[in-house]
C-alpha cells in the first residue's frame, strides 16, 4: 500500500495491482470505490484482477479515511469531491507520461468520476472512463433509500459512516462537529447536515446534494464514458436515467434488467462487472491489437 500525499497535508492510501510499473503505450487504470468501501471491496478486487490477467496495471484508491485507516484532517470524502482524485491523476500523468490514463468508479466513486469529467471537460487527463451505478441525482437517491427494502442498505451504509467517524473523533470534535448528533443520526440527511455539509463548505445537506449530483454535468463530458446501470438498483429510480438530449456525444448508457447496486452476479461466484468494465476501458487497445494481427 502506497501513501499518496495531498496538497493540504493529508493523504490517500493507494494499492497497486500488478508486479511491475506500467510501460509507455500501455493503459493505466485508476479504480474508485463507493460509499463505505475501500480498495478491498469485492468489485474493486475483481476488476483489478481481471485487468491484471490482461496485462494491465491498475491502482485502487482509498478515499480519505477509508480502508480502516483514519486520515489526518477532519474533512473526508463525498459524492462530488474531485480534488483528491485530480491530484492523484496529475501525479500519475507526470510519473507515467507515456501511459493512457483511464478510470472506473462505482456508486459514489462513479458519481465523483462523472463530476470530474463534467467539470474539467477537455482538461481531464483521462482517455476513457466507466461509471457503475452512479447516483446521478442525490436528492432522488436519498428519497429512494428511505423507503421499502432500500432501508436495509441505508442502515448498513450509515453504520459504515459512523464506524469511520469513530476512528477520528478528536479531529471531528476539534472541527466543531456535534458528535452526539453525528452518532445519533438516523438518516443520510441527518449525517450530511451535521458532518458532510459543514466540513466541506456546503450550507446544508440539500446544497451538498445539488452541487454534487453528476446528472446535470453529463452534457459537458468530452472523454469517452460508459455508464452502467441496473434497472433493479435499490438506490435508483427510473427517472434518473437521462434521455439522449441530456448527454454529450461522448457518453453512453448501458442499462441491464438486473444487477442490483454494483452487483451484477453472473453465476458461479463470478461477476459481470469484472469483465465488462475492462472490456469497455480497453476496447480501443483490443481493436488496435486485432488490427495489427490482421
Amino acid at each position: 500500500m502506497e501513501r499518496f500525499p495531498l496538497p493540504d497535508g493529508d493523504f490517500l492510501r493507494i494499492r497497486w495491482n500488478g508486479d511491475r510499473d506500467p510501460q509507455d503505450g500501455e493503459p493505466l487504470v485508476v479504480l474508485l470505490h463507493g460509499l463505505g468501501g475501500s480498495s478491498d471491496s469485492p468489485y474493486v478486487r475483481g476488476i483489478a484482477a481481471e485487468l491484471w490477467s490482461r496485462g494491465v496495471v491498475s491502482v485502487a484508491v482509498n478515499f480519505r479515511g477509508c480502508g480502516g485507516v483514519p486520515n489526518e484532517r477532519a474533512r473526508g470524502y463525498h459524492s462530488g469531491e474531485t480534488g483528491d482524485m485530480e491530484a492523484l491523476m496529475s501525479a500519475l500523468r507526470e510519473r507515467f507520461p507515456g501511459c493512457s490514463l483511464r478510470a472506473a468508479g462505482a456508486s459514489l466513486g462513479g458519481n465523483a468520476l462523472l463530476c470530474h469529467l463534467g467539470r474539467r471537460g477537455t482538461d481531464s487527463p483521462l482517455d476513457r472512463a466507466v461509471a457503475v451505478c452512479p447516483p446521478l441525482d442525490l436528492h432522488a437517491c436519498i428519497r429512494r433509500m428511505s423507503a421499502g427494502l432500500s432501508r436495509g442498505y441505508h442502515r448498513y451504509l450509515l453504520r459504515c459512516l459512523k464506524r469511520d467517524a469513530r476512528l477520528k473523533e478528536p479531529l471531528l470534535r476539534e472541527a466543531g462537529v456535534d458528535l452526539d448528533a453525528l452518532f445519533g443520526a438516523r438518516s443520510f440527511r441527518d449525517f450530511d447536515n451535521v458532518v458532510t455539509a459543514p466540513l466541506h463548505g456546503f450550507a446544508d445537506a440539500d446544497a451538498y446534494y445539488t452541487a454534487s449530483s453528476s446528472g446535470p454535468l453529463l452534457k459537458h463530458i468530452t472523454v469517452p464514458t460508459t455508464v452502467l446501470f441496473a434497472a433493479d438498483d435499490p438506490f435508483m429510480v427510473p427517472s434518473m436515467i437521462p434521455d439522449e438530449s441530456a448527454l454529450s456525444a461522448a457518453v453512453r448508457f448501458e442499462v441491464s434488467a438486473s444487477g442490483g447496486h454494483v452487483g451484477f452476479a453472473a453465476g458461479g461466484g463470478r461477476y459481470w462487472l469484472d469483465s465488462r468494465v475492462p472490456d469497455v476501458l480497453l476496447a480501443d487497445a483490443a481493436a488496435t491489437a486485432a488490427s495489427s494481427a490482421s
